[in-house]
């Protein structure tokens, strides 16, 4: 029997895990399944992703969110019954599955969302980068409101984290967008945070070949 739920896959910000959706999982509404993937971690190194780039990534991802989304089946389209919304790094990881599922084959989303992630064919920059010292890091976090304020004076208890924000700051850096041949056909939205998505121009439109926009 096909699960005809709604469902909502929510992707993570860098260095965030599932957890960051919990509120989203208790408070969603009455025939809505609200699921955040756990990316890969390394089975040997902890605190370490197992993929590192998006080349590797998103294929396993795209595998995984088609397997919990076609339990409910597809329409005529080639759409699942689920929107697919990511944020920050989740925003360019929900894109790069969509346009998987478009150019391969695969369930899409009856939409995609993006909240905080510029356009693809933005190249990703941060002034930290995801070598430095964990002082450095843990202060940068701290200034874009990742960290407490009570934990900057202790990064060494923030160590066995940062591994994951290293990790993904790296896959979010040596990302390089090579355009799409033709538009995603799902609806797509996009917001410069997390509580207001829009689909109107903005200056980061990334252009005739792509429909997600952010910032």
């Amino acid at each position: 029997m096909k699960d005809s739920r709604a469902k909502l896959i929510c992707l993570h910000h860098a260095g965030g895990g599932p957890s960051v959706f919990d509120h989203w999982v208790r408070t969603a509404p009455d025939g809505l399944d609200v699921i955040a993937p756990e990316l890969p971690k390394h089975p040997d190194m902890a605190g370490r992703r197992l993929y590192r780039s998006a080349d590797d990534l998103v294929p396993a991802l795209a595998e995984h969110i088609a397997e919990r989304v076609m339990e409910g089946g597809v329409d005529e389209q080639g759409e699942g019954h689920y929107v697919l919304f990511g944020q920050s790094m989740g925003g360019l990881l929900a894109y790069l599955v969509t346009r998987y599922f478009h150019e391969r084959g695969g369930p899409l989303p009856k939409a995609l969302a993006v909240a905080s992630f510029a356009a693809p064919c933005i190249p990703w920059t941060d002034p930290t980068g995801p070598d430095a010292p964990d002082d450095v890091l843990v202060r940068r976090l701290h200034a874009i409101g990742g960290v407490p304020t009570w934990l900057v004076e202790h990064p060494g208890w923030l160590s066995p984290f940062l591994g994951l924000v290293r990790d993904d700051a790296r896959l979010c850096g040596t990302y390089r967008h090579v355009p799409q041949s033709s538009r995603l056909p799902c609806r797509s939205m996009c917001s410069a945070g997390i509580e207001i998505p829009s689909s109107r121009e903005s200056p980061c439109t990334a252009g005739p070949k792509s429909r997600t926009r952010s910032r």
